[in-house]
């Protein structure tokens, strides 16, 4: 959580470049790793290090990013050597087994290796939606990013209600056909 909301905030502050903005983004920031350490399921070194590595992240891969976006196939490109790693990274969590001293339950039942392995497979799915999207957001949609705020909010709203709606509705169409592997997050 915490590297996630590094991410996300300083993301945004760069894109926004908005003073109040930012400090907002990062009180969020604040409140989310304190809630992490508070409950318990974080130290504060977890939580200083994944800020490290999205930092790390945001300002290492947001050039590469910027440079190859605006060829749809230096983008594509980019992706598929991103998917490479992603598919990689699956492949050796399924393939290597975690010691058996590690097999701990997490409070949702899951070991930390099945996390992983939901985590890499939602990465993978993540990767190659943005794959198939792009090409068909420039041919076909165009969205706008030069409009009015309160426009874009609008545009940001509906656009996340109908891909949770349809993230839900996958689940329901693929538990009962694949149970509980985790590669039903790559689909989701």
């Amino acid at each position: 959580h915490a590297a996630n909301t590094m991410a996300v905030a300083l993301l945004f502050s760069l894109i926004w470049r908005n003073k109040i903005a930012t400090v907002g983004l990062m009180l969020w920031v604040a409140a989310n790793c304190y809630s992490r350490m508070y409950l318990g399921v974080h130290t504060p070194l977890d939580v200083v290090v994944s800020a490290v590595i999205a930092l790390a992240l945001i300002f290492g891969l947001r050039p590469i990013f910027d440079r190859v976006y605006d060829s749809t196939k230096s983008f594509l490109i980019f992706i598929s050597i991103m998917i490479a790693l992603s598919f990689a990274f699956v492949l050796y969590l399924e393939l290597f087994k975690f010691p058996a001293e590690v097999y701990l339950t997490l409070e949702d039942g899951l070991s930390p290796q099945e996390h992983s392995l939901k985590n890499a497979y939602t990465l993978l799915g993540a990767l190659i939606g943005m794959a198939v999207a792009l090409p068909i957001e420039r041919k076909y949609i165009n969205f706008e990013t030069n409009d009015k705020l309160y426009i874009q909010i609008i545009k940001i709203a509906l656009g996340l209600g109908i891909v949770l709606g349809v993230k839900e509705l996958l689940e329901v169409v693929l538990k009962p056909i694949f149970g509980s592997w985790q590669g039903i997050h790559a689909f989701r």
